[in-house]
């Protein structure tokens, strides 16, 4: 099993950014928001705001204003685009996705894909989160508990906050753009 991080690995950029300005340029009543988000942003730049806080506000805040399975459904008429073509061309459908971005965003894209997800449950009416922040440590944890005893024949990652998973995988590989360079194993103790 081959196992991917998904923004700025298979996707080109951050799908929860994208999604948020699709969803500002097709309901701009969402302008309102824009001040309390800019102040949730410089509240988690200086630590003052945890990243899960941080994200469920943001979310909240997006999904109060938007019918979510209708703004995905446009959003990945879209966006499909952004994918990055080396991943499409060794897709299997063997493949795992597991990102830190909004379960409801990613599974309509890896369903069609054909591919598995294991991504931040947050409820689509509310935005609250069901779980915890799909990133670091956790995503091993929840891919022990979705696949126990099994090791991913390789993990592919834009970041080196997924090292975590990067030391779980037979292989593990950094993503910059199109270019893909094996990590050295030592590099991660």
């Amino acid at each position: 099993m081959n196992v991917y991080d998904f923004d700025g690995t298979i996707y080109r950029g951050d799908s929860t950014k994208d999604f948020y300005l699709h969803c500002l340029r097709h309901n701009p009543r969402m302008l309102a928001q824009v001040p309390a988000n800019g102040v949730d942003c410089v509240q988690f730049a200086l630590h003052r705001l945890a990243r899960q806080d941080f994200k469920e506000r943001f979310m909240r805040r997006l999904l109060s204003r938007v019918e979510a399975s209708r703004m995905v459904a446009s959003f990945w008429q879209t966006h499909r685009g952004r994918l990055q073509e080396w991943y499409l061309e060794q897709r299997d459908a063997g493949d795992l996705v597991i990102s830190a971005s909004p379960q409801f965003l990613l599974q309509p894209l890896c369903d069609e894909l054909g591919v598995s997800l294991i991504a931040t449950n947050v409820d689509p009416a509310t935005g609250a989160f069901l779980g915890p922040n799909m990133r670091g440590e956790e995503k091993v944890r929840a891919f022990g508990e979705a696949y126990p005893h099994t090791t991913p024949a390789a993990f592919y990652s834009d970041s080196m906050s997924d090292a975590p998973m990067m030391r779980l995988a037979e292989q593990a590989f950094l993503v910059r753009g199109t270019k893909i360079t094996p990590v050295d194993r030592h590099a991660l103790s």
